[in-house]
């Protein structure tokens, strides 16, 4: 997997700019690639230990999952919502990562391939919350108010994750802080969170299939 993650980066290397940095900013899953690249480098580890490590900071319930490639952690496929028909081997992907580029990386990336209930995604986002408030230690207020309260004038994100757009800043108006984030997912999978108010909002579907 390693060496495939180098040959994606390989190849991001020599891909032209698409604008003049600092100029705008548009989402896309090469940066997510390459943070993938940096951290495996920097910590010697692959992507998927490195999640692993960091879930033990968080007080997951029994009912609570959230991990990459959940048929190989012994999750049911029954269990796992279809996403969509694959164009090559046509056959329901279930369990299996949407992106073909995760795909082709084993599963395991930063942009995609993480499989997790209602529970799972609630228990994470509630954590960091409490972190962002000051309620648990385990993780600095000051390192998740330093991803979720970042601003830029022409971006439309925090690091990490999005802002309301502003068809929802106008839907919302008075309702929600200004520490407000949120994150949509390609198949179907989103949250809403305003870490000031502690109000979270999950949708878990299969928009694509």
């Amino acid at each position: 997997n390693s060496y495939k993650l180098k040959n994606l980066i390989e190849i991001l290397q020599d891909l032209p700019l698409e604008y003049t940095p600092g100029t705008k900013s548009l989402y896309s899953d090469l940066g997510y690639f390459l943070l993938t690249y940096l951290l495996e480098s920097v910590y010697k580890k692959d992507l998927e230990e490195l999640f692993k490590e960091a879930k033990r900071i968080i007080p997951f319930s029994k009912r609570a999952f959230l991990d990459f490639r959940p048929l190989k952690k012994g999750v049911d496929q029954e269990k796992v919502v279809p996403t969509s028909v694959c164009p090559w081997s046509k056959k329901i992907l279930r369990g299996i990562v949407e992106d073909e580029n995760t795909r082709a990386l084993g599963g395991v990336s930063g942009a995609a391939g993480l499989f997790g209930n209602i529970y799972g995604v609630l228990d994470a986002l509630e954590f960091l919350v409490a972190c962002y408030k000051g309620e648990i230690r385990d993780l600095s207020p000051n390192i998740v108010s330093q991803f979720v309260d970042h601003r830029e004038d022409i971006s439309e994100y925090a690091l990490g994750f999005m802002l309301p757009n502003e068809k929802e800043k106008v839907l919302l108006k008075d309702k929600v802080s200004s520490h407000t984030i949120r994150h949509t997912g390609f198949t179907g999978c989103s949250f809403f969170m305003d870490l000031e108010k502690g109000l979270i909002i999950v949708l878990l579907s299969n928009r694509v299939h």
